[in-house]
């Protein structure tokens, strides 16, 4: 049987699962397990008629749960009762519930705590687990070969000093069609640079044909981008990256798509459109308010008019024995990566998981999602994401934060408690694949984040040749080194976006996707990056060991990772003072050490007294 504890209000709350079916969590259990709630009390508090309140997030009702007297040691006194997840739902749910009682102070109640109870059988893939993920902006990661041009591309063939195409003031439309010509053959090339970083999987952002660079605006699901290459272009890379140990991962929009499409056709480029033909066959997949003009888009953005999700004939598209789900799956991807997974409703992602992994048994399913994951609201309606029949990962956006808030403040309580809950209410099989990154398409580039504040009332113009200073460069550089330790040994899988890795800047969209500097990498910070990231694929206990925290108090964060024996041990520091080592230790990223310096980190491969 597993114990799981915790300290509310001067209470101890302990946990255990009477026939662990899974790892377990605080918060989270498998259905059907039979949890153990002890709660241990001061006895000088004089409590009476201790019991648990639960509410059922799915319907309301609530129900109560008395604690009886158990035994009493000392001066504590333990208090028992026992929940069959079989008796208060059907198959999975989601419960807030609260220690109450009575004392010589009067009634009392604890704050709200969770338990999600998550699907028989439910896991996510092992693969994913171990290694390390590198995310790839196509067209700005490798050219290689002749660049053809489609219709409508310009091409920029200053790889190392072009600035990226931009508006000239916020909030004016860009036609995002300059190509700087980054390719699979590209992406081809550079795997042995790949694996040799211990990355072991590759996400990729949209590949399919579609008018922009970015190509978040989908022409046709079914075709490659000819800007990017073909067919056999992805089979190939699918295929060597195997050899190498690699995994490929899609980018999939499935929420909307361009305007300019096989399935909207506004400028009746592909005919048969929902906007060009009123009789189209992809009519119903799209809501007009007043056709053909008035149309419902992603965040009113008109170039991208937003899909019906629930509407049969698009599912049969995506999900059917040759929908785009299996098709790509089924020519070397490994899985999906769901861009704005809180727009698609429970029950389409749970079709899409059950597409995939009909496909390929271990398909990796993981969702962008900004929140806390296991209570996410979206369109005033609680999302089921980690109750098995769904995600099996999401972005660790929470994590990205508590890192950065530590980096920049010194100051570890925001990243503490996030990591505490995430440890507490994510399935341990979610835990463990979670993916942690510093940066994203979606963010500036790390080391700007770093280094200074956003500049706020800067032009694109401005934003497009700022850079930083020496002094700033150095000690963003020094920065990353440690956030880079955290996000390779805390629970989940490090994603570095592609340059982060070597040293580049950049502000936010366009300006974070420049070319990567072949040949002009920041090659101090590269090594330490291949480094750690070598480091956490040898070692399986940063792939999915318990994880506890040690120490946590200003600037000093330390935490324990150990599986079957084997320890890790993790101390950050972010104070102005060097935190002394009850002995001496050899540190895995340096040498024999006593203590731990003022802005710095290190991993130690024992545990490690402070």
């Amino acid at each position: 049987m597993k114990t799981y504890t915790k300290t509310v209000n001067d209470a101890t709350i302990s946990i255990t699962d009477r026939k662990p079916l899974s790892q377990g969590a605080f918060g989270a259990f498998e259905y059907g397990s039979v949890l153990e709630y002890r709660v241990t009390f001061e006895r000088c508090r004089g409590v009476l008629f201790p019991f648990l309140r639960f509410r059922n997030d799915d319907t309301g009702e609530t129900f109560d749960m008395p604690l009886r007297f158990e035994n009493c040691g000392g001066a504590t006194e333990t208090y028992l009762a026992v929940l069959d997840t079989a008796d208060v739902c059907g198959g999975d749910g989601l419960f807030f519930y609260r220690l109450c009682f009575d004392s010589y102070d009067g009634y009392s109640e604890t704050e709200q705590l969770r338990l999600t109870v998550y699907a028989v059988g439910f896991n996510t893939p092992d693969w994913f687990a171990g290694g390390a993920v590198y995310q790839i902006f196509s067209d700005r990661f490798n050219r290689s070969g002749e660049v053809k041009l489609k219709e409508g591309a310009v091409y920029n063939p200053d790889w190392y000093g072009g600035i990226p195409q931009h508006a000239h003031r916020q909030g004016e439309s860009v036609p995002n069609n300059e190509f700087f010509g980054g390719n699979l053959r590209g992406i081809t090339e550079k795997l042995p640079y790949l694996a040799s970083l211990g990355i072991c999987t590759l996400y990729l952002c949209p590949i399919f044909e579609a008018a922009s660079n970015h190509k978040y605006d989908t022409g046709d699901y079914m075709k490659i981008d000819s800007m990017f290459g073909t067919e056999e272009d992805f089979a190939v890379l699918c295929e060597k990256a195997k050899t190498l140990g690699i995994r490929v991962i899609l980018d999939g929009v499935f929420n909307h798509t361009g305007d300019d499409s096989r399935y909207f056709d506004k400028y009746s480029r592909y005919g048969g459109g929902a906007y060009s033909d009123p009789n189209s066959q992809y009519r119903s997949w799209y809501n007009f308010r007043s056709y053909p003009d008035d149309y419902e888009c992603w965040w009113n953005i008109p170039i991208l008019p937003r899909v019906n999700c629930d509407e049969p004939s698009y599912r049969e598209f995506m999900f059917g024995e040759d929908g785009v789900i299996r098709r790509w799956i089924r020519r070397g991807a490994s899985g999906w990566r769901l861009d704005v997974a809180d727009e698609l409703s429970d029950d389409f992602i749970a079709e899409l998981r059950k597409a995939a992994q009909s496909e390929k048994e271990d398909a990796l399913v993981l969702g962008e999602v900004w929140e806390d994951a296991s209570v996410k609201v979206a369109y005033d309606r609680r999302r089921q994401y980690l109750r098995g029949r769904e995600l099996d990962s999401v972005m660790n956006y929470p994590v990205r934060e508590g890192i950065i808030t530590y980096l920049k403040t010194g100051d570890c309580l925001l990243l503490a408690k996030t990591v505490e809950n995430i440890c507490e209410n994510y399935p341990r099989c979610v835990r463990d694949r979670l993916l942690n990154f510093l940066g994203t398409h979606d963010t500036p580039r790390i080391l700007n984040m770093l280094a200074r504040n956003y500049p706020e009332n800067a032009t694109n113009d401005e934003l497009a040749v700022l850079t930083l200073t020496e002094e700033e460069r150095r000690n963003a550089l020094s920065l990353l080194r440690i956030g880079y330790i955290l996000i390779a040994t805390l629970p989940g899988v490090p994603c570095i976006y592609y340059g982060d890795e070597a040293g580049m800047e950049g502000w936010s969209d366009p300006f974070n996707r420049r070319p990567y500097p072949w040949g002009r990498e920041d090659e101090e910070l590269l090594g330490f990056v291949r480094t750690l990231l070598n480091l956490r694929k040898n070692n399986s206990v940063l792939a999915d060991g318990d994880f506890t925290q040690i120490f946590v108090c200003g600037g000093v964060y330390a935490y324990r990772r150990d599986k079957d024996g084997e320890i890790l041990t993790v101390i950050v520091n972010m104070s102005e003072r060097e935190v002394t080592l009850g002995g001496e230790y050899i540190g895995l990223l340096g040498g024999k050490t006593k203590s731990v310096p003022p802005k710095s980190g290190e991993i130690f491969g024992e545990n490690v007294i402070i």
